[in-house]
């Protein structure tokens, strides 16, 4: 869930389909930013990029898991750290169900 439909699509999803819930569990917000930090690592240090995305090999993505710099993002992500920076207020929010209300888009 985001906060804006306009949002729907940098966290990730497809706007195609967008709806607005309402949640029945308890909600854990997550800033985004911080997935972006670990994939621009992740873009930096692929060793092959594709229309996916960075691929990484096996040596690579556990050099990613080392790096203090993708852990410390990480955690911060899951942990719901607000960014230092305003840049790219984009919340990502999740719960264990919600129900629809209406179809935005």
């Amino acid at each position: 869930m985001v906060s804006r439909p306009s949002d729907v699509y940098t966290a990730g999803g497809s706007n195609a389909y967008v709806y607005e819930v309402q949640p029945l569990g308890e909600v854990h917000p997550h800033h985004f930013s911080w997935a972006g930090e670990v994939y621009d690592y992740a873009m930096d240090n692929a060793d092959e990029l594709t229309r996916k995305g960075p691929k990484l090999s096996r040596a690579s993505l556990k050099a990613a898991i080392a790096d203090p710099q993708v852990q410390r993002a990480a955690l911060n992500y899951w942990n719901g750290v607000p960014p230092k920076s305003r840049k790219g207020e984009v919340w990502e929010y999740i719960t264990t169900q919600a129900r629809i209300l209406r179809q935005v888009r």
